[in-house]
């Protein structure tokens, strides 16, 4: 019989904690955000993607965010990997990056606006949605991206699939709000 880490201990009863319907917020000493750190990074070199999804749920359910992985965020995002784990990181990252920068008054680094500027030209349009929707997160700081969300946008033939349809709707709010005089 093995050991579980305490990382393994910890996912499990969210997983629990999830299924009984609860909205756990984790808190993480210091020894736990070794493991989670080291656990990431072997896991990005050795494409382990199922300990990429239990890391994101994990720091999902974190009760404060932590600056220590910025640059683990930045390097999954960076990397070719299947759109619904870079769905998954982008909305950890939320709370992680966007959250604590926005509460500190400070700007979003050019690399994460580089990040939100290639999902914004993927292939796979529900990236482009949850791009379009984290650059709603960002405020004005969005408006770097301007011509990239004009061009992320399907024509009318896409506009059947339902993500189209949504990154056309994310991408006129945001024109719509850009374009009105500040008050």
């Amino acid at each position: 019989m093995t050991q579980q880490s305490s990382f393994e201990h910890i996912h499990a009863d969210l997983l629990g904690r999830l299924q009984q319907g609860e909205r756990p917020h984790l808190q993480f000493n210091e020894k736990l955000l070794n493991e989670i750190t080291d656990k990431w990074t072997n896991a990005l070199e050795n494409s382990l993607h199922s300990d990429i999804d239990a890391i994101m749920c994990v720091l999902e359910h974190a009760r404060h965010p932590s600056p220590l992985f910025d640059d683990l965020f930045f390097l999954t995002l960076e990397k070719d990997l299947p759109k619904n784990q870079l769905i998954f990181t982008l909305g950890a990252s939320w709370k992680h990056m966007l959250g604590r920068w926005s509460r500190a008054g400070d700007r979003l680094p050019m690399r994460y606006l580089e990040i939100l500027r290639k999902f914004l030209n993927h292939p796979e349009l529900e990236l482009r949605e949850w791009s379009l929707r984290t650059i709603d997160q960002v405020g004005p700081q969005g408006q770097l991206l301007k011509a990239d969300i004009q061009a992320a946008k399907v024509g009318w033939r896409g506009l059947f699939n339902p993500h189209a349809k949504a990154v056309a709707q994310l991408a006129e709010m945001l024109e719509k709000r850009w374009s009105r005089p500040n008050v």
